[in-house]
C-alpha cells in the first residue's frame, strides 16, 4: 500500500453543528463555524471516520479553513488541514461548491510520520457534503 493512497479519496459527511454570526449587511456578511463528521473512502478502498471544524468568512473572498482528524479502525490517525476561497452558491437554496488545498500534517500508529498535500473539490446541499481529494503523501 502506498501512502499516496491516503491523499486520494472521497469524503462523505455532514455538518452536525453550525453557528452563523452576521457581521454586516448582505448575504455574504457572515462568519460561520461548523463541526463536521463523516467517512473517508481512500483510493485503496480503506475507510476512516473523519471529524473536524471549518470556519467560513463570507467577507474575505468567501474564504474558509479548518482541520480534521481521520481515525482508522486500528486506531491510527491522520491529521489534515484545509483552506480555500471562492466558495460558490449553487442554483438552488443551500447548495454550494468550492475548491481548496489539503495538507496532511501528521499521523499516529501505522500513519506515524505521514506528510502530504493535495487539492480538493467539494460540494454540498444544506448540511451534507462530499469532497474529492487528489494529492501526494509520503
Amino acid at each position: 500500500m502506498s501512502r499516496n493512497d491516503y491523499a486520494n479519496g472521497t469524503f462523505v459527511g455532514e455538518y452536525i453543528r453550525d453557528e452563523t454570526v452576521p457581521v454586516g449587511k448582505g448575504v455574504d456578511a457572515i462568519v460561520q463555524l461548523g463541526l463536521f463528521t463523516g467517512f473517508w473512502v481512500f483510493r485503496n478502498g480503506e475507510t476512516a471516520m473523519m471529524s473536524g471544524v471549518n470556519v467560513y468568512d463570507g467577507r474575505a473572498k468567501r474564504s474558509f479553513h479548518g482541520q480534521g482528524i481521520a481515525v482508522f479502525p486500528d486506531g491510527s490517525t491522520i491529521v489534515y488541514t484545509h483552506s480555500g476561497s471562492g466558495l460558490k452558491r449553487g442554483p438552488n437554496p443551500g447548495q454550494y461548491s468550492g475548491k481548496y488545498d489539503l495538507k496532511i500534517v501528521s499521523g499516529t500508529g501505522r500513519m506515524a510520520g505521514i506528510k502530504g498535500s493535495g487539492k480538493c473539490t467539494g460540494r454540498g446541499t444544506g448540511n451534507r457534503l462530499v469532497a474529492e481529494a487528489t494529492g501526494k503523501a509520503s
